[in-house]
């Protein structure tokens, strides 16, 4: 029998369930025909509940939407690593987890193209946001800064072996919105986003783990897609977290002073 450890954002996860980048100077508002309408996000790994839009925030899903959000025959918008909507996709399957007591859904694409594996339905618009290729200069401050964070990392904890990191294009996602900064999410086993400012790395957040929370793999905390759930002219960040045998998706979000949160998905999983 393994022995679960959970991070802090998995048992917020499983606690939420059980219960039932940006800056103010360069945001990008969006028009005012967008409203702030209630929409819903499915998250990749498991899918299910990811986020919901409530009265204009990314919120995370209300108690019991993990047996609720998925219907089969219902109709979901796939979305690209940037946010744009690029298909559709059904719920084909739904299978009760004893443990989570969530339903995980299988979901078939319908038409266009299957996206990066999240999932919104209702009214959603995109914003423009794109992706980025660093300059090998700035590539070079930015796996400098990465490498001191991850140095400051703990041990794994009983013994356990750390397997060396994984590349830095491996485990990050680079973007910016016209006429905003650049920014990067870098992940591995430790969270962070940061800003490039006249040619500088400016770190607006980092996460990391706690001692009993690190993993020998490298993929703790790994990025899956940017996109602005709620319509506020800041991109979100989708990130996968897994540890040990327990894994979900969740989100990353700001406000107009560069303060990032951490919002929990409505479903956790586990290989168990």
């Amino acid at each position: 029998m393994h022995r679960r450890l959970l991070s802090g954002g998995l048992l917020a996860t499983i606690l939420a369930v059980a219960g039932g980048a940006h800056g103010g100077d360069d945001t990008i508002r969006p028009s005012k025909s967008a409203k702030h309408v209630p929409v819903t996000f499915l998250g990749k790994d498991p899918h299910g509940p990811l986020a919901r839009v409530v009265e204009g925030k990314v919120a995370t899903p209300e108690a019991g939407a993990c047996t609720s959000w998925g219907v089969r025959g219902d109709t979901w918008n796939a979305v690209d690593a940037f946010g744009q909507v690029v298909g559709t996709a059904k719920v084909t399957e739904l299978e009760r987890y004893d443990v989570s007591g969530c339903d995980e859904l299988t979901l078939t694409k319908a038409s266009g193209e299957a996206g990066v594996g999240v999932f919104v339905r209702g009214t959603y618009e995109a914003l423009d946001i794109r992706k980025v290729t660093l300059a090998e200069s700035v590539m070079k401050d930015l796996a400098d800064l990465i490498a001191k964070r991850d140095a400051r990392v703990p041990e794994a904890p009983h013994g356990a072996q750390k397997k060396p990191e994984l590349p830095l294009d491996q485990r990050m996602i680079a973007y910016e919105i016209q006429g905003g900064a650049t920014r990067v999410f870098v992940g591995g086993r430790a969270v962070s986003v940061l800003r490039l400012e006249k040619g500088r790395w400016l770190t607006e957040h980092e996460k990391l783990p706690k001692p009993d929370e690190v993993w020998e793999e490298p993929d703790m905390f790994m990025p899956i897609g940017v996109l602005d759930m709620d319509a506020d002219g800041r991109p979100d960040i989708v990130v996968h977290e897994r540890y040990m045998d327990g894994y979900s998706d969740f989100t990353l979000t700001s406000d107009p002073e560069r303060r990032w949160s951490e919002i929990a998905a409505g479903i956790w999983g586990a290989h168990a």
